[in-house]
């Protein structure tokens, strides 16, 4: 859906048809989306940005089949596959395959959280973190289990979920080889490793 919006000059500019003050950051741009209100300059814009709430994703890889929504995305990702990682972060020198990446890794070391929940206003480096972070005010479980139809809020917790029933154990303890379904099942085992040591000395 593709909403035309002719604005008003001056201060206090309105959408049309009586919808309320533009977004800040809004002047200048015709086009708004229907379903978030976020603004662009060109229909071309919009019709992009609806992908992310219809689920198109017309970009599709030929090695793997993975799917996106822009052509940009789908080129970024072909690097996984070719193993080129042709951007560098300056103060680190970790290499990435993607200048979207490099922009996001670059914020763990300046600590920048461009990204703030409207709910609590606590604040990310990544909107995809603020996205999972959401469903905590939600409720919204939308990844579900294809064995048991269990949902979970994140991917994560799922992907924890699976190993139930495929009975994989990735992570392994490196002071007994003692395997764990996560890395937090792993990390509270070793830190209870650590204190019966230190409690034995």
């Amino acid at each position: 859906v593709i909403v035309f919006v002719a604005y008003r000059g001056g201060a206090g500019s309105q959408l049309a048809g009586g919808g309320g003050p533009l977004p800040a950051g809004a002047r200048g741009k015709r086009y708004v989306c229907a379903m978030c209100t976020k603004t662009y300059a060109t229909s071309q814009n919009l019709e992009v940005h609806m992908r992310i709430h219809t689920g198109e994703r017309p970009f599709s890889c030929p090695q793997c089949g993975k799917k996106f929504t822009q052509s940009a995305h789908l080129k970024s990702h072909l690097s996984v596959h070719s193993g080129e990682r042709p951007f560098t972060c300056a103060f680190c020198g970790k290499t990435l395959a993607c200048l979207k990446n490099l922009k996001t890794h670059i914020r763990v070391h300046t600590g920048e959280k461009p990204f703030s929940c409207p709910l609590c206003g606590k604040r990310f480096s990544d909107s995809s973190n603020l996205k999972r972070h959401q469903s905590v005010h939600t409720g919204e479980k939308r990844y579900g289990c294809v064995h048991c139809g269990k949902r979970f809020a994140q991917s994560g917790s799922l992907k924890v979920h699976m190993s139930v029933h495929t009975g994989c154990k990735q992570f392994t303890c490196q002071y007994c080889n003692k395997t764990f379904i996560s890395a937090n099942h792993l990390r509270r085992h070793v830190v209870g490793r650590l204190k019966t040591y230190h409690l034995k000395t």
